[in-house]
This record gives structure tokens, sequence and C-alpha cells, in this order.
């Protein structure tokens, strides 16, 4: 064989080595982004803390408001009932969330609260949230303002928000 054969056949065999690499490394490439973007999103989640963020931040549902402006984390103890929780979120459907929001009175440790939003639920889905497969459930606490009157007070306020898993 002369010398222009075989460095054409170099070429050859260093072009199938660097094409066999690049094959190889974009194959690595591709199970690793697979590996770390496979990863379900769960919307309860986002639900969950969506009702804890509008039973917060919303005039319509426990956010204290004066004079057309809403005071967010500051919680109106007249609007602190189920049935102002349930006119405020009126989801309609089956698969709202359940919950259990406990409000306690730092200031006066006598005076703590307790209220639910779709209660005959929240008793039965709450044994099963161990799986989060069936049924998801949010523990989230906040240190909130309680309006009562004329007064300000300090609070804590403890959601536990379970959600049925799609």
């Amino acid at each position: 064989m002369n010398k222009k054969a075989q460095s054409s056949l170099d070429i050859i065999r260093i072009g199938f080595i660097r094409f066999a690499l690049i094959v190889i490394a974009l194959i690595f490439v591709i199970l690793v982004i697979s590996i770390l973007v496979v990863e379900d999103v769960g919307v309860e989640q986002l639900n969950n803390q969506l009702f804890i963020e509008r039973s917060l931040s919303s005039a319509d549902c426990l956010a204290f408001s004066e004079e057309g402006r809403v005071y967010s984390n500051i919680i109106d103890l007249s609007r602190f009932e189920p049935s102002t929780l349930q006119a405020c979120m009126d989801a309609g459907d089956k698969k709202a969330p359940a919950a259990k929001i406990a409000m306690t009175n730092l200031d006066d440790p006598t005076r703590n609260n307790l209220l639910y939003y779709n209660e005959e639920e929240f008793i039965k889905w709450d044994p099963f949230t161990f799986d989060e497969n069936v049924y998801l459930k949010t523990i989230k606490q906040r240190y909130v303002l309680i309006h009562s009157g004329d007064k300000l007070m300090r609070g804590k306020i403890e959601f536990e928000v379970i959600s049925p898993v799609e």
C-alpha cells in the first residue's frame, strides 16, 4: 500500500474514532439530563401553598382590611370563622383541600382559636397522610398579628392543609 492510501486510511480510522467518541458523549449527556429532568411536578403542594397564602392575604379571607387596604399577615379575629373561610375559598369541586388552622395568641395564651375548612374531609384524610401518593399534607407556621377591636396582639398561626394526590 502506498503512502497516500495509508494516510487516507489513517484519516478514516481517526474519523470513526472521533465519531464514536462524540456519539458516546452525546448519549451520556442525554442520560444525565433525562435523569435530572425526570422530576414529578406536584400540583398538590402548590395548591396547599396557595390556600395558605390566600387565607393570609385576601380581604375575603382572614386578612384584616381597612378602607380598601388589605394588611396581609394581620388576622382579623372577627373573620376567623368557618363561614368566612368557606365563602372565601368556595372551590365548588371535590378536589378542594381540607385544612385545620390553629391560631395561638402569644400575648394571652388562654385565647386560642381553631378553625377547619372541609372538616369532614380533613378528619377522613388525616390518618392517610403518611403515604404521599394518596394525600399530601403541608404544615406551615407563621407569626402574625391578631386584630381584635382596636388592639393588635402577637400571634402564631399553624396551617395543616391536605390535598388528595391526582
